[in-house]
């Protein structure tokens, strides 16, 4: 990495993609994205040609959020699904084509999301994932994964765990099933007890200070 700027905004992109992507169209395809557990979108696959098809987007960039929020959507609701196979041909980037071929697909989401690579990334598939699901597995992957906040021997790890407590902190401020999950989980209960008790900001402002520590020290150049 070549600066600590880009290191930080690289972290905070990945975990909070879907508001990035949302304030880039004028339809509040954000609100989807967060809230489909929530709140069923009916016409999903018209806002979602619509969507993808008016911006311009680096497909490879959004593989994560897409094969969470989609994928995971797939396993659970069998309709939908069948909504995609029939008009996944209408998203005019062939890479977004490909992408939503493999997720219609694949038998088993969850062992292909299984299958990537702990990172940043990895946490905003599980969110996404979350969101278009509500199902609490998939905040189990992001909580396990910030066990590696602590890292300081390899940077992608300590990005991944620096990012899912930031994360976890700020979405169990507006999602009441992240803050009971939290509450709830006895297996990292110090650690849902840390993330509950203090403000993303905090995570935010510990990260920093951690990388410029370490870069001091001649590390994560």
């Amino acid at each position: 990495m070549n600066s600590l700027k880009y290191i930080l905004l690289t972290c905070f992109i990945l975990c909070n993609i879907t508001k990035v992507i949302g304030q880039n169209h004028q339809n509040d395809f954000t609100k989807t994205l967060h809230h489909y557990y929530l709140e069923k979108d009916e016409k999903l696959l018209e806002h979602s040609i619509e969507f993808f098809n008016s911006n311009k987007f680096n497909s490879e960039q959004l593989t994560p959020m897409i094969t969470g929020f989609y994928g995971g959507l797939f396993l659970k609701d069998a309709e939908v699904k069948e909504e995609f196979k029939i008009g996944f041909q209408k998203f005019e980037d062939p890479l977004l084509r490909k992408l939503f071929k493999q997720l219609l697909k694949a038998e088993d989401i969850d062992e292909l999301m299984n299958g990537f690579p702990i990172s940043p990334s990895q946490n905003d598939m599980n969110w996404a994932a979350f969101f278009s699901t509500g199902n609490t597995k998939y905040l189990t992957v992001i909580l396990k994964n910030a066990t590696h906040a602590e890292n300081r021997e390899d940077l992608n790890l300590f990005l991944t765990g620096a990012s899912a407590k930031w994360s976890l902190a700020s979405n169990a401020q507006n999602h009441k099933r992240v803050s009971n999950f939290l509450k709830k989980n006895k297996e990292y209960k110090d650690l849902s007890k840390d993330i509950l008790e203090k403000e993303p900001a905090d995570f935010k402002k510990q990260i920093r200070e951690v990388i410029i520590q370490e870069r001091a020290k001649g590390n994560w150049l």
